[in-house]
């Protein structure tokens, strides 16, 4: 089991990380990333809005994948924008360390 207090994952500011947000069961749902920018790179279907997100929906039986440009340092949560699903485990901070 993962300790709550620690983060799930820590990078270096300026870090290019694609990410697999894989929804494999229902509901959908809509993860956010923040602090940070990202792009949708694949998905169900064509996305249809180009540009930075800091959130994107993910719908059920998906994989979505984001190309996440972490350049602003700090602690920050990746979770469910749906309060009860953060509450049931969707949600994890990530660390940008910030360049010397």
């Amino acid at each position: 089991m993962s300790n709550p207090e620690e983060p799930l994952f820590a990078f270096q500011q300026g870090e290019t990380v694609r990410m697999l947000l894989d929804n494999r069961n229902g509901p959908e749902h809509p993860f956010r990333l923040c602090g940070q920018f990202f792009e949708v790179v694949t998905g169900e279907t064509e996305w249809p809005q180009p540009g930075l997100e800091d959130t994107v929906l993910v719908p059920v039986g998906t994989v979505v994948e984001i190309l996440a440009y972490l350049d602003n340092p700090g602690r920050w949560m990746a979770h469910c924008r749906i309060l009860e699903h953060a509450e049931l485990g969707g949600i994890a901070e990530i660390v940008v360390e910030p360049t010397e």
